[in-house]
């Protein structure tokens, strides 16, 4: 049994990698280090802006590798995956530019290992890189002017398992005042970032001009480990407080590198010139350190509370031109949750249904022209519970309204609108 749940988690894994899933369209920011940073948590922990610490039943917490701890006493195994649509606003000075774009966000599967260890095996995306952006530009001490592009691919994803101990199982649940469960996510992260910069060079004479495109290549596979614990306190007979805690490792990454410098003649493929300045050249990158602690306070099936604050250190690595204008990065995070009567014994509709709403807000760690970019954004969501014969599913639907930038000092500001639903 346990190696059909391997085998099933990893072919649909294989399906997710084929769909290049992280692509959301054209972002300009992400040409920062390894890219748009994505969220680490799930539809549940979207919708109330994070997250860590609270653990519902029936569902997973993607955010903290001990969360899955609590399926240990069950028998229970759980699926979860999740697609996203976005519409995004780009806006720089008098232009603007809207984009539409759809992906497969993660996949995930859970289910107990023992009576105190639980179990998840999971793929989902830690960054994506997509943008294209053109200017014109006149060449210093003469009358020519260039036309440059820079275009930009890739990303990084990350396959990984989280192992969930519950420290306090052998006692029953009824006595616990005090529990703790520890964790620890294991990741293998792999992808790579495509990046071409085209340069035109207008001579005045159609036939002297000249096209010359740097194309650079970085490609990443390696571990991270992130551990984690999630401590409850019992208060009363149905209230818990939960605190919550995860540490993503810092590490220097192996890393491929090429780069090639090809001369055209303009507006043709006609090749003048090629070199190979690297050629699979390997030499280590800097994955950032992060630190996350959350705290929850629920009622049992009827509403929750919670509030998380995290940083992450993006310093530039001088080993990685890309991260040369990235500082330490921090957010906060609120949120809530509420059943108005999961017990309804009719069962209607709008009392069993789970809602939620959570606020973000985060300093990135990119900075241009002087200024630090942040990235702040309301969510709302709902869970909705569906039972068909002996199965229990919940279908959850989650909504972002956010905004990034600014348009102070000529710079970008993205406007976008976000649903995900797992």
């Amino acid at each position: 049994m346990f190696l059909k749940k391997i085998i099933l988690i990893t072919f649909i894994s294989c399906i997710y990698c084929s769909l290049q899933a992280q692509d959301l369209g054209n972002s300009p920011y992400s040409q920062i280090a390894f890219g748009d940073v994505q969220p680490s948590g799930g539809v549940q922990q979207n919708s109330m802006g994070g997250s860590i610490s609270f653990v519902m039943p029936f569902t997973l917490n993607l955010s903290n590798a001990a969360a899955v701890s609590r399926l240990s006493k069950s028998k229970n195994t759980i699926y979860e995956a999740s697609a996203t649509l976005q519409l995004k606003e780009v806006a720089q000075n008098n232009n603007t530019q809207r984009e539409f774009a759809g992906s497969l966000s993660y996949i995930t599967a859970a289910f107990p290992v023992s009576k105190n260890i639980g179990m998840s095996i999971g793929l989902k995306p830690l960054t994506s890189v997509n943008y294209q952006n053109s200017s014109v530009q006149r060449v210093n001490n003469s009358d020519f002017v260039t036309d440059v592009t820079y275009t930009g691919k890739g990303g990084l994803n990350m396959i990984y398992t989280d192992i969930g101990v519950d420290l306090t199982n052998n006692f029953r649940a009824d006595t616990l005042k005090h529990r703790l469960a520890l964790g620890l996510r294991t990741g293998y992260v792999f992808g790579g970032i495509t990046e071409e910069t085209s340069v035109k060079i207008r001579t005045g004479q159609l036939n002297d001009d000249v096209r010359t495109t740097s194309f650079q290549r970085n490609r990443w596979n390696d571990l991270l480990f992130e551990p984690a614990l999630i401590y409850t306190y019992k208060i009363g007979k149905d209230q818990k407080l939960n605190i919550g805690a995860t540490a993503v490792i810092g590490k220097n990454m192996q890393t491929l590198r090429f780069l090639s410098i090809q001369r055209f003649v303009a507006n043709t493929t006609t090749l003048v010139g090629a070199d190979t300045l690297f050629r699979e050249a390997v030499t280590k990158v800097r994955y950032p350190q992060k630190l996350s602690f959350g705290i929850s306070w629920e009622k049992d099936l009827k509403w929750a509370f919670s509030a998380d604050v995290f940083t992450q250190d993006w310093r530039p690595d001088p080993n990685y031109q890309r991260s040369m204008n990235t500082t330490r990065s921090w957010g906060v995070s609120v949120g809530m949750q509420y059943i108005p009567d999961f017990y309804a014994v009719k069962k209607i509709f709008f009392k069993r249904n789970f809602y939620r709403a959570g606020f973000v807000y985060q300093n990135t760690p990119i900075v241009t022209n002087g200024q630090n970019i942040t990235d702040m954004a309301i969510n709302l969501g709902i869970g909705i519970p569906i039972v068909v014969q002996k199965s229990f599913s919940i279908v959850n639907l989650g909504l972002a309204f956010g905004q990034r930038g600014t348009l102070n000092s000529g710079l970008v500001r993205e406007n976008y609108f976000r649903i995900q639903l797992g």
